[in-house]
């Protein structure tokens, strides 16, 4: 799997969390696997920055999945744990 491919997949699991405890610990299994892969900081800094903005988008693209509340509330968490990384 791709980085890229990882990247898409966490957000879909982050889509579909349904809470912000759960997609909390989606962003916590992903620092794991990250750190487990050996790639390069920057190419990790990146993945992390990739993710912050593109969750964003999908925040605009998928509010008739949850609540508009909800959805921005699991999406507020996320971006708040992701801020950690970089």
């Amino acid at each position: 799997m791709t980085i890229n491919e990882y990247l898409n997949l966490l957000i879909k699991e982050i889509r579909n969390s349904g809470n912000e405890g759960m997609a909390i610990e989606i962003i916590k299994k992903a620092q794991i696997n990250i750190t487990k892969s050996k790639i390069r900081k920057e190419t990790e800094d990146k993945f992390w920055i990739d993710l912050y903005n593109k969750i964003g988008i999908e925040d605009q693209l998928s509010t008739e999945s949850y609540g508009v509340s909800a959805l921005s509330n699991i999406i507020s968490a996320v971006k708040s744990e992701i801020s950690k990384k970089v």
